[in-house]
């Protein structure tokens, strides 16, 4: 289960509803946002965490399966890691690529 005060911004094309329900339902505290590629400086500027979903051609309910699985992981990298950094979620695992 997430800290309290971690909050989960999800891009809207990750679905509309079932990967934040699911997310909600582990716990996590969800909103949603538009991710676009420019925006990786203002996230590493901003001093945040970011976690980007690098499955592909996936519908909403493997999405959200793959977050609860990983979700533990993600933890794990904000509770260990300085901010900022970008990390992949993967159907592998969880990857910090840039801090």
């Amino acid at each position: 289960m997430p800290p309290d005060g971690v909050t989960f911004f999800l891009d809207r094309n990750l679905g509309r509803q079932i990967v934040a329900t699911a997310l909600r339902a582990a716990g996590a505290d969800v909103r949603k946002i538009r991710y676009r590629q420019l925006e990786r400086t203002a996230l590493m500027n901003a001093d945040v965490r970011a976690f980007i979903i690098t499955a592909s051609r996936v519908n909403g309910r493997v999405l959200a399966e793959l977050l609860v699985r990983r979700l533990d992981e993600m933890v794990r990298s904000i509770e260990t890691r300085p901010a900022p950094f970008i990390a992949l979620v993967s159907r592998k695992g969880v990857r910090v690529i840039e801090s």
